[in-house]
């Protein structure tokens, strides 16, 4: 699976906050 792929599966998920945050 590429990056791109795997952050679209996060924006996708509830998961997505958790992600942000991580930035």
């Amino acid at each position: 699976m590429s990056p791109f792929a795997g952050i679209y599966n996060l924006i996708k998920s509830d998961n997505f906050d958790a992600y942000m945050a991580e930035l």
